[in-house]
């Protein structure tokens, strides 16, 4: 299914670059996040709970081989905490490309403004 959605995105920003998620992929993603996030150099705006809830519940576990597996616990989900990973990696490619600023020094974070109904960033 990643690969037919992968060909038609690939086509509309042909800079996209398809991950294949293996155990050793997402391990490497999960511990350069961790390293990251110890580090300060990830944050998240506060109103992002759904992301908050996912990492508090993020697991790992050792086989008896000695393999590490990240996933969320049987019945959540932890798509928030792989894009987080996947951003996070893009993040440390791209500050290596002199050409690139992915992220300016000083962040500005979205003002939240209550209307009538939702909640509106601006």
């Amino acid at each position: 299914m990643g690969d037919l959605i992968f060909g038609g995105l690939s086509v509309v920003g042909p800079r996209i670059e398809a991950v294949k998620f293996t155990n050793q992929t997402k391990t490497e993603l999960i511990q350069r996040l961790i390293v990251a996030m110890e580090q300060r150099q990830v944050s998240w705006p506060a109103v992002w709970d759904i992301l908050t809830n996912e990492l508090k519940r993020f697991e790992y576990a050792v086989s008896n081989n000695g393999t590490i597996t990240y996933n969320a616990p049987s019945g959540f989900h932890d798509d928030c905490v792989i894009a987080l990973a996947l951003a996070n990696k893009a993040r440390f490619v791209f500050s290596h490309n002199q050409k690139i600023t992915v992220f300016p020094h000083q962040r500005i974070e979205p003002t939240l403004r209550l209307p009538r109904r939702g909640i509106a960033f601006r």
